[in-house]
């Protein structure tokens, strides 16, 4: 009786003393440290298909819990327990009432709130949920409490049935913004990778268009190099290309070689605030007789697109990131709108 006394007294001082005392931290603390502020956008954890249940997520550097309920409901939690900071992805799962097990010391959260130790019913104390979006290809979180986020992109061939598509994903050491701006980047084609055109590196006819506030896309004219899809396959050498941007990180460019036509599509899941996870995915309305044929160009285009970023992933781990370049030209139109863009959210 005299050790059942003692264990309660000790439950009610950690109660009172430890769990209530917790708060949920703002955001703009959780993070502390970036260069600027998550933007009130979805941005993607991943494909839907590849997601694994009770799985840490690490989003701007901090650290969420990604689990299914017992409705089968994604849910994003904050990984860090409010009691003493343990890793909950650590811990365990009851399935049937959906509560995560705080593997230091037992402590429940359900729906992201903790479970009183002597009560068992929900107390006040909860970790950061964060809201989750999902389309036809990825889940999608907010990193941005009180605001309404606008609603992730995805392009119209993504619902064509005349094109095909294949997806992966690539782990880059840099900066989300810096990887998009990468992408929007005209110029870096000729030099970087090895489908480029360094004969006739430059666009022509180049033109910005607005979409919205916080999507714009460019058109412009490009010489192709001899080892393109475009050459090789379409044989066309001047390809028209758009190369569009939705906020925060989505990239859209689309090559329009005579009839055939690839489309890119890349988004970035920022880890922190020196690397990055870049999802991509290629649409085509080519290549696409029999089934066999198909998995063939499947994996020919899936080994083209993985050395395509290993070329940009070898140049944007070498770039500095304490300044900006002050040097800007035509080509830079399409950065420079991101830039704007950006601005309006972050200041």
């Amino acid at each position: 009786m005299k050790q059942k006394m003692i264990l309660v007294v000790f439950l009610v001082f950690l109660s009172c003393n430890t769990v209530f005392s917790y708060c949920v931290p703002p955001f703009s603390t959780l993070w502390k440290g970036t260069s600027h502020p998550p933007l009130p956008f979805w941005i993607p954890l991943g494909f839907k298909n590849n997601l694994k249940n009770h799985s840490k997520y690490w989003i701007h550097g901090e650290p969420f819990l990604l689990y299914k309920d017992n409705q089968g409901e994604w849910i994003l939690i904050y990984d860090k327990c409010p009691h003493q900071s343990a890793s909950l992805s650590f811990g365990g799962f009851q399935k049937n009432t959906s509560e995560i097990i705080c593997p230091y010391h037992g402590f429940r959260l359900k729906d992201s709130y903790v479970m009183d130790p002597l009560s068992k019913k929900q107390s006040d104390v909860h970790v950061p949920r964060l809201p989750l979006y999902q389309d036809s290809l990825f889940l999608y979180a907010s990193p941005v409490y009180s605001i309404l986020p606008l609603p992730s992109y995805l392009p119209p061939e993504d619902t064509d049935p005349s094109f095909t598509k294949i997806s992966g994903q690539c782990h880059i050491p840099q900066r989300s913004n810096i990887i998009t701006e990468n992408v929007l980047d005209m110029l870096h084609i000729s030099y970087i990778h090895s489908f480029g055109n360094r004969d006739i590196p430059l666009p022509e006819e180049v033109r910005f268009r607005r979409l919205s506030n916080d999507s714009g896309v460019t058109f412009f004219q490009y010489h192709s190099g001899i080892n393109s899809i475009s050459r090789q396959v379409a044989k066309q050498e001047c390809i028209q290309v758009e190369n569009e941007y939705h906020l925060p990180s989505t990239t859209v460019t689309r090559v329009r070689a005579g009839t055939l036509i690839k489309t890119v599509l890349t988004k970035c899941l920022p880890l922190n605030e020196k690397e990055s996870i870049v999802y991509w995915v290629v649409y085509r309305n080519f290549w696409n007789a029999t089934p066999l044929e198909q998995w063939i160009f499947d994996y020919y285009l899936r080994i083209l697109m993985e050395k395509t970023l290993w070329e940009d992933r070898t140049i944007l781990k070498e770039i500095y990131t304490d300044h900006e370049g002050k040097y800007r030209t035509k080509y830079d139109v399409t950065i420079q709108q991101f830039r704007k863009s950006q601005k309006k959210y972050i200041g």
